[in-house]
Order: C-alpha cells, then sequence, then structure tokens
C-alpha cells in the first residue's frame, strides 16, 4: 500500500500540468493560479484519506479541481470579464516547434480561451475536461450529470463557442 506522502507527489508530478491549465480557465492570472493550485493541493492532501477508491483517482482529483475553481470564483465575486494575459508558452508547447508555429498555436490557444472564458461555471469545467479528453463517462462522474447530458451539453457549448468568434 502507498503511503499518502509518495501518493500525494505522484498526484503532484502525473497532474500538475493538467490542474494549472484547468485553474487557468478559471482565473487568467499566474500568482491567482498558482493560489488556486496551492488551494487545490491542500484540499487533495487534506481529504486523501477519505478517498475511498469508488471512482478512479483522477475522476477524483478532477471533481476536487473543478468544485475548488467554482469556488474560488464565487468567492472572489469576479465578473465573467475576459483578459488575454500572456501564457507561459513552455506550459503549453512542447518546446520542439519552430517560433512561427508556437505564435500561431498561441493565438489559436487564446482565442479558445476567450471563448471559454464567456461560459458559464459549469460549461467551463465541462469544455475543459473534453479538451483534455476525458470520456463523457468521466466527465459525467466528475460534474454530477448523466453521461448522456454530458453529450448534449457539449454539443450546446460548441455551438456557443462558434458564435463567440470573431
Amino acid at each position: 500500500m502507498e503511503k499518502q506522502e509518495d501518493l500525494f507527489k505522484k498526484i503532484v508530478t502525473d497532474f500538475q500540468d493538467k490542474i494549472y491549465r484547468l485553474c487557468w480557465i478559471y482565473v487568467q492570472n499566474g500568482s491567482e493560479c498558482d493560489d488556486l493550485m496551492q488551494d487545490i493541493y491542500v484540499k487533495i492532501w487534506r481529504n486523501l484519506k477519505k478517498f475511498k477508491k469508488h471512482s478512479a483517482l483522477g475522476t477524483w482529483i478532477y471533481r476536487v479541481v473543478v468544485n475548488t475553481c467554482i469556488d474560488f470564483k464565487r468567492n472572489k465575486n469576479t465578473p465573467n470579464t475576459v483578459h488575454l494575459d500572456k501564457i507561459d508558452l513552455e506550459r503549453m508547447t512542447d518546446g520542439e516547434k519552430d517560433v512561427e508555429n508556437k505564435i500561431i498555436e498561441y493565438e489559436e490557444i487564446q482565442i479558445l480561451q476567450h471563448c471559454i472564458r464567456r461560459l458559464t461555471d459549469i460549461e467551463k469545467a465541462i469544455i475543459a475536461l473534453y479538451l483534455e479528453e476525458f470520456k463523457y463517462s468521466e466527465i459525467a462522474e466528475i460534474i454530477g450529470i448523466s453521461e448522456k447530458n454530458v453529450g448534449v451539453k457539449i454539443s450546446r457549448i460548441k455551438n456557443k463557442m462558434k458564435a463567440f468568434l470573431p
């Protein structure tokens, strides 16, 4: 059986980039994103002993992340404004592409993030998990809705985002 500390280190190593990307959807400021991630890690650490393994570890982690992000945004009471701050390109790319491709990718990501920021908090969570290539069944379990409802919501979210495009 893994010790709690070893499991926690594994979680941080395996999930930190995905957690960062999900947090970035809710806050577009590096220091706020770091604070939010710290809150998430504290919640994961405190509740790791309570994890009952009824669901996959990743599903449980993302439920903690989504709920913490939504709570953070509610508590901060921030309007749904769009901030196109610069994103750390090293977190977005694999470092092997040339500069021109990085710029194009960066611009595409900015457009995508602009559209995502205009969504409701639940829509943000659903599309972020979809973009992280979670299965509909996993998204349903994390969000707490039916798998069929996930498919319907993703379709509606995509149409909504298309309407946001210039």
